[in-house]
């Protein structure tokens, strides 16, 4: 499994020629007596040792190095600016890739994938058998961490926010999963002609695929949807078998895409404010006009599709009442005639609350 060309190998004894093969011939030892080819306190190998320093994390795909005292805030701030380090220092043992680094106080702990899905990844081997020939992961903190961070929290607070303000606003629906839960795009924002911008860009970039190493929940790519002409900014959510489930971060809605389809996006692309947003008719309930809807609860399917049909991809004046854990509770107008009063006067739904906007 290691590849030793056996020609290498003469009566017994190594030919020195080239040294990645001598790492190979230990670590080809450490795997026929892990654990403890490497452990000298052999309790530390128990069990409850192994929860103790691991945690959630399983010590067959994941080693840490202690003594790491980086000035980082978050994972994803640590592995922005050292993952090409560790990379690096795990290049050189032909190991599977990085897949996440994580830091608890001055423990950092690297995580690999393990596409073999073996009993314990041969990084694993590499790492340990390195810490026992004295060798060890070194990071120090980078001169320009600090002047990155406040120009990237610049950003954020700048650009990452659409403003939701209660008054009226222009928006088109872009997916409806029900009436009180569906997604929007303000088209009257500030922000709202940089995303145009954005998206023009978006289709001259580099037809280029994400690596299958690279792809991970809550990372970034571009994709289609249902051609392949125009490509949208989605966020990667899970496996799938051969696919990754996406969200299109513009529109509110989730598919399973395969993942050869899913290709590199310019951080830069990134930096203008994902345009939907989450919205929910405000004080409206399902009116349940047969025994099985009630048992089941939330909306039928009938009113769903009513729903959609009425709403999707067009435009309305939001009556925004408030922002509640991210979601705008609004009412949709059009022509004068509120959609949470026409649910209502369909027999589609009802107020279960006294309506305060009335008072």
């Amino acid at each position: 499994r290691l590849n030793i060309p056996m020609e290498t190998i003469q009566e017994r004894r190594v030919v020195y020629e080239d040294s990645t093969y001598i790492v190979k011939l230990k670590l080809a030892l450490a795997a026929a007596n892990f654990p403890n080819y490497f452990v000298k306190n052999k309790d530390i190998i128990h069990e409850e040792n192994l929860m103790h320093l691991f945690g959630d994390k399983s010590p067959s795909d994941t080693v840490f190095f202690t003594g790491m005292n980086l000035d980082v805030r978050s994972d994803e701030e640590l592995e922005q600016t050292f993952m090409g380090d560790v990379n690096e220092y795990f290049k050189q043992g032909y190991c599977d890739p990085v897949k996440k680094l994580s830091l608890e106080g001055a423990r950092l702990y690297v995580t690999f994938e393990n596409p073999a899905e073996r009993s314990v990844c041969k990084s694993v081997y590499y790492a340990l058998m390195m810490k026992k020939q004295g060798f060890s992961l070194s990071l120090s903190e980078r001169e320009d961490t600090s002047l990155r961070r406040e120009a990237a929290l610049s950003r954020t607070e700048v650009k990452r926010t659409i403003p939701i303000i209660k008054g009226e606003a222009l928006v088109q629906v872009t997916h409806v999963i029900s009436p009180t839960k569906f997604y929007v795009q303000f088209c009257n924002n500030d922000l709202r002609s940089e995303w145009e911008v954005t998206q023009q860009r978006l289709q001259l970039i580099p037809r280029t695929r994400v690596p299958y190493q690279h792809l991970k929940p809550k990372g970034y790519a571009a994709c289609f949807f249902d051609d392949e002409v125009t490509l949208y900014r989605v966020r990667l959510e899970h496996f799938r078998g051969e696919e990754m489930r996406v969200y299109y971060l513009d529109y509110g809605n989730y598919k399973n895409v395969p993942v050869n389809q899913l290709f590199r996006i310019p951080a830069d692309l990134l930096t203008v404010p994902f345009q939907a947003r989450e919205c929910s008719l405000e004080n409206l309930a399902p009116l349940h006009s047969k025994f099985m809807d009630m048992v089941s609860g939330g909306w039928s399917r009938h009113v769903i599709h009513y729903t959609e049909e009425i709403l999707l991809n067009k435009l309305f004046t939001a009556q925004i009442f408030y922002v509640w854990s991210g979601v705008v509770h609004l009412d949709l107008i059009a022509g004068g005639v509120s959609f949470i009063n026409h649910l209502v006067s369909q027999c589609h739904a009802h107020q279960p609350e006294p309506d305060y906007r009335v008072k």
